[in-house]
């Protein structure tokens, strides 16, 4: 039996002296010893004071049989003091009535053993030992269920503090996190004021200037380079804000209808100029079975084509680029029209450039990283693969790159193993009928007669911006004025009351929203007619929410830099001036749908080898109908457009009108 510090207290309640006598000769050892303290009551109602006055008592034995409280009544109100009682108490009942009865009723009320009178002094004993040494197994078992509460209600309020101490942590980051959004926010929203209202300037008083019918070639070229140059400072400036929006999360699909074939011939026209410029061939080949009418974002298609093949150029110094497009069509039933898209379209870019060492292939995608070359190149902004990265995924797309490049860090003179992008979206195939045709830009150099005398309100804080508006308008004959902020803005209209203002969105004093707020809230109350018609102007970030802008009374918005032709259109659809435009003549009236326009065709033709262009002399001269259609199928390896051109003279039998085209263009 194991010892314990503090002595064993055990309570005896009986009536009878004798077993008192018994004890104390049975345990006096132990009692020397301090290993047991007896304590002695008479009966139930005694036994239950010391009880409520000492909660330490260990082992209980007791009669059943006694006058005032016998012992099985004593027990059952042990039950009702448990709270107050040693928890380890073990209770053993004592009678001279070995009877089943007795023995039920006290294992009922919570005995632990049963001795029977007479007693024998062994089975005392045994029985008081036991017990003892069951209450020293319950109090330990109990004091270590006290400690692992005590370590678990420590544990928990430590890992309570860790939670609070976490989350205030995770609320400081957030907070630092959205100032530093805030902060960049408001960085970008000057940056993107600061740049884009000079350079709407830059690029709109440019497309004046180019109207002069007397310009000297000279000055055309420099103005064609001052438009490229600032042309590419935006691109540099959409990159970061475009990459601005993906962060935020603001960006978003816009799926529409459109020509496919429009959009690539497009961007390889746009490409092959500058493709000839560093005496590189572009080649552009498509599957015959390439669906001409889709549907998804054109914008972000377009981006990633451009990007993509800017990167391709810019990094070959000499040989080609080609551009391949597949696709691959499902089947679509009833179900299939409903999907956003029934065809997968692929597109693979290939260079013979410096490619990409395999050490670097990891960065290409990373914001505002670039390769080595790239960093040597010094030029771009390291934007462009990961806006197209993110733009391919929201069309439901990946991209992915191959370069057999490994280790370039210095590029060659004469180029190098090269790179290939390869990216798929989705599409769904539509109809022609389903496309909107763009209109055509069309330069206006009049007035209609028979209009009314537009009143029109230029409102900026830039001198340089309202004269873009000012020199642009006023040729035509419109009445102009001019404010430098909101509040003068009002008080113009209060007296002059325009057709239309241009009211640019931030400025000093009173800035474009307030100052259409408190317009409109005016027109409202006079019910003036002609109604004022007020387009927002901005050059913000992120391109300002336009529900917010039409919610402060603007009927339309318009983004810096703009085009001119953006101001006549919106002039005619909200107050109706209608104009006279240039006539066109034969070598400006080609639009997308007349490819057989002769002077395009040699234009296409120029970019052609040499030797090609020969050879397909030679067979027409010969009029080999086989070697003909021989010579124009790898012209289509080249320019299948002007394959196809070509193609149908060839069925007309027009040889003289290709041999035309070709020596006109020796």
């Amino acid at each position: 039996m194991e010892s314990s510090n503090t002595p064993t207290k055990i309570l005896v309640v009986d009536d009878e002296p004798k077993l008192q006598l018994l004890i104390q000769q049975l345990f006096r050892q132990r009692v020397r010893q301090k290993e047991f303290t007896f304590i002695f009551a008479q009966d139930g109602e005694e036994a239950l004071e010391i009880l409520k006055s000492d909660p330490s008592i260990d082992v209980l034995l007791t009669d059943i049989n006694m006058p005032n409280m016998d012992g099985l009544t004593l027990l059952a109100h042990l039950q009702e003091l448990k709270p107050t009682i040693n928890p380890a108490l073990i209770a053993v009942i004592i009678s001279a009535y070995a009877d089943m009865e007795n023995i039920r009723k006290a294992m009922n009320v919570g005995s632990f053993d049963f001795l029977t009178k007479p007693i024998d002094m062994e089975d005392l004993k045994i029985t008081v030992e036991n017990s003892v040494e069951h209450t020293l197994i319950l109090k330990k078992a109990i004091e270590q269920k006290r400690l692992a509460e005590e370590a678990l209600q420590k544990a928990n309020e430590e890992l309570e503090l860790r939670i609070e101490e976490r989350t205030a942590e995770l609320r400081n980051a957030k907070e630092t996190a959205e100032a530093a959004n805030q902060i960049k926010s408001t960085f970008l929203a000057n940056m993107s004021h600061e740049l884009r209202s000079p350079l709407n300037v830059i690029l709109g008083f440019t497309q004046m200037m180019r109207r002069g019918e007397n310009l000297a070639q000279e000055h055309q070229e420099n103005l064609n380079v001052i438009t490229r140059s600032g042309e590419h400072l935006l691109t540099l400036i959409n990159d970061v804000l475009d990459m601005s929006k993906i962060e935020a999360g603001r960006t978003v699909l816009n799926r529409t209808d459109f020509d496919l074939y429009r959009l690539l011939d497009d961007v390889e026209d746009m490409f092959r100029f500058k493709a000839n410029d560093k005496e590189l061939k572009l080649y552009s080949k498509r599957s015959s079975d390439l669906p001409r009418y889709i549907h998804t974002d054109e914008l972000k298609l377009r981006q990633v084509l451009i990007n993509l093949l800017s990167n391709a150029i810019k990094f070959t110094q000499k040989g080609h680029i080609v551009i391949k497009i597949s696709s691959d069509n499902k089947d679509s039933d009833d179900k299939g029209e409903q999907l956003e898209t029934n065809s997968r379209l692929s597109v693979m870019i290939e260079d013979s450039g410096y490619g990409i060492a395999s050490d670097e292939m990891g960065r290409l995608f990373k914001a505002f990283v670039q390769t080595k070359i790239g960093e040597n190149a010094q030029t771009g902004t390291g934007l462009g693969l990961p806006i197209s990265q993110k733009f391919v995924k929201m069309m439901d797309g990946t991209i992915t790159v191959q370069s057999p490049a490994m280790g370039i860090v210095t590029p060659p003179p004469q180029g190098g193993p090269g790179s290939t992008f390869t990216f798929d979206i989705g599409v769904k195939v539509v109809e022609h009928d389903d496309i909107v045709e763009k209109n055509q830009s069309r330069q206006v150099v009049a007035l209609e007669a028979n209009q009314p005398e537009y009143r029109i309100l230029v409102v900026d804080d830039k001198w340089t911006n309202r004269q873009f508006l000012i020199h642009l308008l006023e040729p035509f004959g419109f009445f102009l004025k001019e404010a430098r902020n909101g509040q003068e803005a009002i008080e113009i209209w209060e007296e002059w009351h325009p057709h239309l203002i241009w009211m640019d969105i931030r400025m000093p004093i009173m800035d474009g929203y307030e100052a259409t707020r408190q317009i409109k809230a005016r027109m409202e109350e006079t019910s003036h007619n002609p109604r004022t018609v007020i387009i927002a102007l901005t050059a913000g970030v992120l391109k300002e929410d336009k529900s917010s802008v039409i919610e402060a009374g603007c009927d339309d918005i318009v983004y810096k830099p703009f085009q001119e032709a953006n101001v006549f259109e919106l002039m005619d659809k909200h107050i109706g001036v209608k104009y006279i435009y240039q006539k066109e003549n034969a070598s400006t009236s080609r639009t997308y749908t007349d490819l057989s326009d002769p002077a395009y065709i040699r234009s296409r033709m120029s970019t052609l080898p040499p030797d090609l262009l020969a050879t397909l002399e030679q067979v027409v001269v010969r009029i080999d109908m086989e070697l003909i259609a021989e010579t124009i199928e790898k012209v289509s390896e080249h320019d299948h457009v002007l394959a196809k051109q070509l193609t149908k003279l060839a069925d007309d039998f027009e040889y003289e009108k290709i041999l035309s085209l070709i020596r006109t263009e020796k």
